[in-house]
């Protein structure tokens, strides 16, 4: 599947309604591991909640730079 297809079947994505739960649930999971960082006794937890962060900030990253790859290889060339 190329970068423009898979833009456009993640813009799809995202211009459902579904997606906003989606998005809004994956952002709350975030702040609950940015708060459970500010009480770690131990850097096994540090690690473990950072970790989830990144791994739930990584999905919504893909998806952004997945639709905006496909939008810059939209554009013709000057």
């Amino acid at each position: 599947m190329s970068v423009q297809q898979q833009a456009q079947e993640l813009r799809l994505l995202v211009d459902m309604t579904g997606w906003q739960q989606v998005e809004g649930y994956i952002a709350g999971r975030i702040q609950d591991r940015m708060q459970q960082l500010l009480t770690c006794e131990t850097w096994e937890q540090v690690i473990q909640h950072r970790a989830g962060v990144e791994a739930l900030e990584s999905v919504l990253l893909y998806i952004t730079d997945t639709i905006k790859k496909g939008m810059d290889e939209d554009e013709p060339a000057d």
